[in-house]
């Protein structure tokens, strides 16, 4: 017997933590100097490149049919993995060159005709108005009560899972109200808005003058109340533009019944941005500009961000990643692929393309208006539709095994994203009719799917999919017969082992009348599905 099994697993080891290094350090160069992580994320993919290239190799010189061969199999899978990191590095180098030069507001792109950035780069920053207060502008995280008492009514409100009926409790916080020793009650909110709602997941409970208080509730709005009663609750017009998350809020020290409140900026900008909340009308008002800020210049003029939100600009910046960073991934994955036999190359040649059919619906439509919906319908329709082509493939016998296999499993995570996605199975997961579709058309097709071609990953996922689907069925038991829950996750569990053994015992028969109908039907016989390590084989085919 061959020991070189251990090589392999070493192998393994050693390029996690060769990787993991390296990424770090052109992650630490990266905020200092550009050029330099740039470069060096080049050197790093071709020494990963070279490392392939040494690997493949070794496998060829000992590929004589010996014991050894069973390590050289799994080495071929170590390369498949190193291929797959060289293209990841030859796209973020590209990514590199890309952000620095050519998308605005990142580091000295085309702001004012700017170039080469460097220690001259440009960064989008919001900076104070004049006129907020000095006690504002030093806000640091207070520590807010949990509760908010309206001494006017002697009401306080304070946050709880609110009761559903029989027992039950909404999985989320909603504001109740108590005075004089009542049972808590949910405050409710005006007609105009959702009655039904009330103010779910509160935080940040701040009093202000009157022996008012406010708080952010419903995600990002602030309501503010006089006397804690639920028809006196009013919402100010937040979230405000620019603004993700609500942070810190306070009443200024310099009297009057205003509220500040700082917000976190998005991901393309710098810096706090200031607003304020005029309790009595509830009217919110910006205290903060976007500028232009040059590093290493102090006295840089600061300009408005006009330029780079333009329509030109951004699709500036979307050609310059669709040519420097989508095409490199493509064609390398594709001269690859075709080239050298590189099994893993479906993945970054999948992922290319889905980057392209988003980055190219951006050239359309500037303000990305509908680019969820063309992301995930994208997903599902070239999941299925490459899953389906990848059959066919397999079924003909023209494809290696390795490369089904990595095709398939980057066809099946795509369709499956997708598809939950546009069902919304997360988000509607009460609906029993979304749970029954998501069976009729992914995880019950995974299955078969998988027993068919021999791929064990659909069965894994579609496994993963029967799992979630225990889940489901054991939250419609009350929750106050939980015994009962758990018994009957321990008996679908058993279900679910009794099916894998039975379908293990029926996997050979179904393949081989699936072989059968290929050969009959498609002209070729196709390959053994039991070889499911990646190979690099001469032409892909037996």
């Amino acid at each position: 017997m061959c020991s070189c099994s251990n090589t392999s697993a070493f192998a393994w080891a050693g390029f996690v933590i060769i990787n993991g290094a390296l990424i770090g350090i052109i992650g630490l160069l990266g905020g200092s100097s550009w050029v330099a992580a740039f470069v060096l994320t080049l050197l790093y993919a071709l020494a990963l490149l070279a490392a392939a290239f040494f690997l493949e190799r070794r496998i060829g010189a000992t590929d004589d049919g010996s014991d050894g061969d069973e390590d050289d199999a799994a080495l071929k899978g170590v390369v498949a993995v190193i291929y797959v990191l060289f293209v990841a590095a030859l796209g973020t180098s590209g990514s590199i060159l890309t952000a620095n030069l050519f998308i605005c507001g990142w580091s000295g792109g085309n702001f004012g005709g700017g170039g080469g950035g460097g220690s001259g780069g440009t960064y989008l920053e919001w900076v104070p108005l004049e006129g907020v207060p000095a006690d504002i502008l030093d806000l640091r995280t207070p520590t807010y009560p949990e509760y908010a008492y309206f001494s006017s009514s002697a009401t306080t409100w304070f946050a709880s899972p609110r009761s559903e009926g029989g027992g039950e409790f909404s999985p989320n916080s909603f504001v109740h109200a108590t005075s004089g020793g009542a049972p808590p009650v949910p405050v409710a909110l005006p007609v105009d808005d959702d009655p039904t709602a009330g103010l779910k997941d509160p935080y940040r409970f701040v009093a202000v003058s009157g022996g008012g208080a406010c708080l952010v509730a419903n995600g990002q709005n602030i309501y503010c109340s006089s006397a804690g009663t639920g028809s006196d609750v009013r919402m100010a017009n937040v979230p405000p533009p620019g603004v993700t998350r609500v942070s810190n809020m306070k009443v200024s020290s310099d009297g009057g019944a205003v509220l500040w409140f700082t917000g976190y900026a998005d991901s393309r900008t710098y810096g706090v941005i200031y607003y304020s909340v005029d309790v009595a009308t509830m009217e919110t008002a910006l205290w903060s500009k976007l500028s232009q800020t040059t590093n290493g210049d102090d006295d840089a003029d600061e300009t408005d961000d006009t330029d780079c939100r333009s329509p030109s600009s951004i699709r500036k910046s979307a050609a310059a990643v669709l040519l420097l960073v989508i095409l490199p991934i493509a064609a390398s994955s594709f001269a690859l692929y075709v080239g050298r036999d590189v099994p893993s190359m479906p993945l970054p040649l999948y992922l290319a393309a889905t980057a392209g059919v988003v980055v190219s619906y951006v050239l359309v439509d500037t303000e990305a208006t509908h680019v969820e919906g063309v992301l995930k319908w994208w997903l599902t329709g070239a999941g299925a539709a490459l899953l389906a082509v990848l059959a066919y493939l397999s079924l003909a016998g023209r494809i290696a095994p390795a490369a089904m296999g990595w095709g398939s499993f980057t066809a099946s995570v795509s369709y499956t994203i997708g598809i939950c996605w546009v069902v919304r199975i997360f988000t509607g997961w009460d609906d029993e009719w979304r749970w029954i579709l998501i069976n009729t058309i992914c995880i019950l097709p995974l299955v078969g799917a998988g027993l068919m071609l021999g791929e064990v990953f659909l069965i894994n996922l579609g496994a993963i999919g029967l799992i979630f689907d225990a889940i489901y069925i054991s939250t419609k038991i009350p929750s106050n017969q939980i015994i009962t829950r758990f018994l009957f996750l321990a008996l679908f569990g058993v279900l679910i082992i009794v099916l894998g053994v039975f379908l293990q015992k029926q996997s050979k028969s179904i393949r081989e009348k699936v072989d059968r109908w290929a050969a009959a039907n498609l002209g070729r016989r196709r390959q053994s599905t039991y070889a499911s390590i990646p190979t690099m084989s001469g032409d892909g085919v037996e």
